[in-house]
């Protein structure tokens, strides 16, 4: 049967159980899943605080610590890409890291967009 491998994402014929079309392949998203799980407490870490701070500019302080907040998860997307079994399976390992990425560059665009390049100015509550 005909399935793509997990790491690499190349066709292969595979024997009912393997997911990887080569040893290499399965090394590598092997030590590649393990540098990511240490770094799993620093991203959970990295949202927490970019929520609370997205959370407190947009209800209290103003639009540059709501553009931060979006910074925060931003940088986190790209230091610790972790991709979903799902990306995974549509795309590989390699491009489902590269998309996360992706989305985090993207994140660091658009706050600083939010948080310095938009028009208008401080759009909190307490803002006068």
């Amino acid at each position: 049967m005909l399935k793509r491998c997990e790491y690499c994402h190349k066709v292969f014929d595979a024997n009912e159980g393997e997911h990887f079309c080569s040893k290499k392949c399965h090394d590598t998203f092997d030590a590649l899943a393990r540098a990511d799980a240490a770094k799993a407490r620093f991203l959970l870490y990295a949202m927490v605080l970019g929520l609370i701070c997205m959370g407190a500019g947009t209800f209290f302080i103003g639009r540059e610590v709501t553009g931060v907040g979006v910074l925060i998860v931003g940088i986190a997307l790209i230091f610790c890409p972790f991709a979903t079994p799902n990306m995974i399976q549509i795309f590989g390992y390699q491009r489902a890291r590269f998309v996360v990425r992706l989305v985090g560059a993207v994140a660091l665009v658009f706050g600083a967009y939010i948080g310095w390049g938009g028009p208008g100015g401080c759009s909190g509550p307490l803002a006068s």
